[in-house]
């Protein structure tokens, strides 16, 4: 999930960061902050997504939980520190309920 969402949105800043101004607000400081949390967090999803491929699946399974819950924190203090009316809250608190059902269904198994 973090891929599908990071990739697009990490090509987007890097190709045309005008187009996200209207969203992310003008290029500065905290947005490039912001941009590196992003390439950080696809960056350990790669990682993650290796381990898997290379016969890791528990250490894969431990950095999940780490990133994910991580990720649901940020994403849901999103919410009363911004509001729903932005786009990328909205997009936040679904991909932490994504992340939480991740989690609760890793958990079981």
């Amino acid at each position: 999930m973090n891929l599908v969402v990071l990739i697009p949105l990490l090509s987007a800043f890097a190709l045309q960061p005008a187009n996200m101004d209207p969203v992310f607000g003008p290029a500065t400081d905290a947005r490039r902050i912001l941009v590196c949390l992003y390439a950080s967090i696809a960056l350990a999803s790669v990682a993650g997504l290796t381990l898997i491929a290379i016969g890791e699946p528990d250490l894969a399974r431990q950095i999940g939980f780490t990133l994910f819950s991580l990720q649901i924190i940020y994403k849901l203090m999103t919410v009363p520190m911004v509001g729903l009316s932005s786009p990328i809250v909205i997009t936040n608190v679904t991909v932490a309920a994504i992340h939480m059902a991740t989690l609760i269904t890793a958990w079981r198994s």
